[in-house]
């Protein structure tokens, strides 16, 4: 996770529910309180792992500038 220009560049994956906070500059109490009004809206999490779509509905509930890594692959055949 990198930040440019007030950017944040994300990898396409899950996020464990302890990266977010980090990710997101927050403490943990700070961003589970601040999570409350659309904790519902998001869904269910796959046991501690937030999927990349509900990684995105947060950082737009945020405010926060973004942008997805999609990865690249090993495209080796030959």
């Amino acid at each position: 996770m990198e930040q440019k220009d007030d950017l944040l560049l994300i990898e396409h994956k899950t996020y464990h529910n302890k990266e977010l906070p980090a990710l997101l500059g927050m403490k943990k109490w700070e961003f589970y309180y601040e999570m409350k009004p659309i904790r519902n809206k998001l869904g269910k999490r796959m046991g501690y792992f937030w999927s990349i779509g509900q990684v995105e509905q947060i950082l737009i509930f945020f405010g926060i500038p973004y942008q997805i890594l999609k990865h690249s692959g090993n495209n080796t055949s030959g």
